[in-house]
Order: C-alpha cells, then sequence, then structure tokens
C-alpha cells in the first residue's frame, strides 16, 4: 500500500514494520456504489518492507509498504455492497 507521509498512520505503520508487530487493516468504499465490496478487513497482516519516497517540492512524499495478509475470513469481513 501506498500513503501520502503527512500523518501518523505512516509513523504507525513503520513502526510495525520494524517490531514485526501483526496488525489489522480494512478497507472500505469512501462514496458511491461502483466497488463490489463496502468494507473488507484483513487480519495479521505484517509488513515486509517499507519504501519513502523522494521529498517533493509540490505535494506530500509518500511511502511505500509491502507485506503479507496472514488472515481474511470471508464471511466476517466482507460487506457486500
Amino acid at each position: 500500500m501506498t500513503l501520502k507521509a503527512i500523518g501518523p498512520n505512516v509513523a504507525e505503520l513503520t513502526r510495525f514494520a520494524i517490531s514485526g508487530t501483526k496488525f489489522d487493516i480494512s478497507i472500505a468504499e469512501k462514496k458511491g456504489t461502483d466497488w463490489t465490496f463496502k468494507k473488507m478487513l484483513f487480519r495479521d497482516c505484517l509488513i515486509t518492507s517499507a519504501n519513502p519516497s523522494n521529498v517533493v517540492i509540490d505535494g506530500a512524499p509518500a511511502a511505500t509498504f509491502n507485506g503479507i495478509i496472514l488472515g481474511f475470513s470471508a464471511d466476517t469481513d466482507l460487506e457486500t455492497a
């Protein structure tokens, strides 16, 4: 996942990456009905690499995190549209 490096979320994900801490993350539709699912929950995620972008003049830098999802149960973690 890639995030703009402007808030506490990037710092928290970096802390999880350094410590090898598992975490849960959910994604949800912000608005509209063009997505198949309203929300999805990924459980027991582990970050395997973190890569910051270069500093940019006209916007926020980004941080990219790669990892694995160890738990996902469609019955309890999905809400269909």
